[in-house]
């Protein structure tokens, strides 16, 4: 432990030569006390110090860390976390997790910035946190009287690149941070939405000449797909929420008949295809392209019995949505809800085709997005059955995609055959039992995101 704070303080030594700001942020957030719990160094620290648990560790690590930043004339800003266990004496505290950490440092007499992630973060998408949203964001918690409000510094809006890589950083920044400067320099009674609004189509020119690859303001539009069981083929709505842009369908496979009513897009889809939709400003794309998959194959609209339960959380309305012709944009929160969830489980699913019938091709959609505990399968593996009740396994493929990729990742798993025949097709998805000990989550329960089966 002597070696930790000695390699510390040579870190704090070459920071403080290098900034001559007043504050050092030393974070104080994941911080794993569950791990500390199970280290020998971590208890016997809590026995020297006469310590009460792992949140009075942190409290002591984070007090002599300032005391000697103090020292260097500097003083901490720490992420709410601090709090925990005890308060360092000059500290500030930057809050993230909500508000309550602002709350109950000011009423210590401390300093705080307020930055939660319901308004604040802005690697998070514009359909989670919209312009609106920060804009009607007061960073002084009703809470706190007159004199505790004088310990509300300000706010921060956060960006954080694994969430968002450097391609992206423009289009997450704004124009959601001409919203978070308005708010932490105007006071709420003085503030108007709309009038804000119409001065940012002012400004987008400004950003164009500066570069800025600005995103968009709030969720571009909704979109209802609805299969025709008549005409067998899938009616289709774009509705446009956001104001000042143009709304561009088009499709891959083929040209779409595009009938335009205000706002409202109606068309129709009668074969496999990709629809793509995205947005354009002063004749510049804003947003990234979202992509819409419809398939007709011999799975479409067929039944399906499952053995492990999906999550309610993840539903994407029902059993039906494996089989329902739609698959999922690249975003599991994403709008259309095309994505299953099934949480610390495996996947079985047994789709009956109706009838004995040549079967090429069998593919499954999984989606990974490891931060957020969405993992590729260890394995998936097929099988065929004419009686539903005695299955052959037909095919195996052994996920090799990396756990460790951070990106957003869509992959079909897929079995090519030859002269088979048969009624029953099941797919077996083989989960993780856990996340990875490297991970920051390490022991929690991995998800499995599916959104269609295909047989062809």
């Amino acid at each position: 432990m002597k070696k930790t704070f000695q390699f510390l303080e040579n870190v704090i030594n070459e920071v403080v030569d290098l900034f001559p700001g007043k504050y050092i942020h030393i974070g104080g957030d994941e911080a794993p006390k569950n791990r500390w719990k199970e280290c020998p160094k971590c208890q016997q620290r809590i026995n020297d110090e006469n310590l009460k648990d792992e949140h009075e560790l942190q409290s002591y690590f984070v007090k002599r860390m300032e005391k000697f930043i103090n020292s260097k004339g500097k003083q901490i800003i720490g992420w709410d976390e601090i709090l925990e266990g005890g308060l360092a004496p000059e500290a500030t505290v930057q809050s993230w997790r909500g508000v309550k950490g602002a709350i109950d440092a000011s009423k210590q007499g401390h300093d705080v910035i307020v930055s939660p992630t319901s308004h604040c973060y802005f690697d998070y998408p514009v359909d989670v946190t919209d312009m609106q949203k920060v804009y009607l964001f007061d960073p002084v918690p009703t809470e706190l009287n007159t004199d505790e409000r004088k310990h509300v510094l300000g706010s921060e809006g956060n960006m954080w690149a694994e969430y968002a890589p450097q391609e992206l950083i423009d289009d997450r920044l704004f124009p959601r941070m001409l919203a978070l400067s308005e708010v932490v320099w105007t006071y709420p009674a003085e503030r108007d939405f709309e009038s804000f609004r119409q001065r940012v189509q002012i400004h987008y020119n400004r950003l164009d000449v500066l570069g800025v690859n600005y995103g968009l303001e709030t969720k571009p539009f909704e979109i209802n797909r609805i299969f025709n069981s008549e005409k067998s083929i899938y009616d289709v709505k774009v509705n446009q929420l956001q104001k000042d842009i143009d709304l561009k369908i088009g499709s891959y496979e083929q040209e779409l008949l595009i009938n335009q009513n205000a706002n409202q897009f109606d068309f129709n889809v009668d074969k496999s295809s990709t629809v793509l939709i995205y947005g354009e400003k002063n004749n510049n794309k804003v947003g990234k392209t979202i992509k819409y998959g419809f398939t007709f194959n011999k799975a479409t609209r067929k039944k399906v019995k499952l053995k492990y339960p999906f999550s309610e959380k993840y539903s994407a309305g029902g059993i039906e949505a494996l089989t329902d012709g739609m698959r999922g944009s690249d975003s599991f929160r994403g709008g259309d809800k095309s994505w299953q969830g099934y949480q610390g489980t495996d996947f079985e699913a047994v789709i009956d085709l109706g009838e004995h019938t040549d079967v090429n091709k069998i593919s499954v959609g999984f989606f990974q997005a490891s931060s957020s505990w969405i993992v590729f399968p260890d394995y998936v593996e097929f099988y065929m059955s004419d009686d539903g009740i005695i299955f052959n396994s037909i095919h195996k493929i052994i996920n090799e995609s990396s756990l460790r990729n951070p990106d957003w990742v869509q992959k079909d798993f897929t079995a090519s055959l030859q002269n088979v025949k048969a009624r029953y097709v099941k797919i077996f998805a083989k989960n993780l039992a856990e996340l990875p000990k490297w991970h920051p989550e390490a022991g929690g329960k991995p998800w499995l995101m599916i959104d269609e089966i295909i047989v062809e």
